[in-house]
């Protein structure tokens, strides 16, 4: 569990108490995860909702860089990281 709160921390806001077991209890209880013992795994429901939001994802991403050559694209995501780490984001 240790390894997903530290994968999880850089969405977290600082001083929260939120982890990764309160996250993983949330979408068991909504049958997106079954749990056995140490193990998780993706129920049918969340296989569609990730899928779903994947969807939304890919469709945000397309929408936010329609115009931008790849370049275009790969230096504005630069400049964002850099305006990230300095407010504190760790990569």
């Amino acid at each position: 569990m240790e390894q997903l709160d530290l994968a999880i921390a850089p969405f977290v806001e600082a001083g929260s108490d939120e982890n990764a077991a309160g996250h993983l209890a949330e979408m068991v209880e909504s049958d997106w995860v079954t749990a056995d013992g140490p193990v998780y795994s993706l129920t049918e429901r969340g296989h569609l909702a990730f899928t779903r939001l994947q969807e939304v994802v890919d469709r945000l991403r397309e929408q936010t860089s329609d115009g931008l050559s790849p370049e275009q694209y790969d230096t504005t995501l630069a400049a964002l990281k850099q305006m990230a780490v300095n407010l504190g984001w760790q990569d």
